[in-house]
């Protein structure tokens, strides 16, 4: 079971005020209303009705379009202003999970076991960062 300080809890109420893709790193780092900070490397996705809408993996991919698919534009889009209404930490995986309400749902997945993935920092300097291995850390 995860211990309660680390159910990220504190994200409830938050909105996404800013999504940015940082290329050197190949991190995408959301910007949340209240201060904190989402930092994903790894894969997210977006779904709306439980249809998906986008993926980080879409960034930047032309699937034919006139222009390139832009996945932080459409993040943007759909869950702006938007507040979070529940998190859910998978207690095995440590796929994050976070619904905007009852109908949008922000999916981040662990890629890889052995690196650290997907952070979470309260705007008081609170960082959890979920371990590869399965382990949520804290500092």
């Amino acid at each position: 079971m995860i211990d309660d300080r680390w159910s990220l809890k504190w994200l409830i109420g938050e909105s996404i005020s800013e999504v940015e893709f940082l290329s050197e790193s190949e991190t995408w780092c959301i910007l949340l209303s209240r201060g904190s900070t989402l930092n994903v490397p790894c894969l997210w996705r977006l779904r709306l009705e439980g249809k998906l809408v986008a993926t980080s993996s879409d960034h930047l991919h032309s699937f034919g379009l006139k222009e390139l698919f832009d996945a932080a534009k459409v993040l943007r889009e759909y869950s702006m202003g938007v507040p979070i209404s529940s998190v859910e930490v998978d207690k095995g995986s440590l796929d994050l999970r976070i619904a905007f309400g009852p109908r949008l749902m922000l999916e981040i997945l662990l890629e890889s076991a052995g690196y650290e993935s997907w952070s979470a920092c309260h705007s008081s300097g609170v960082v959890v960062i979920a371990r590869g291995d399965g382990e949520l850390i804290s500092y």
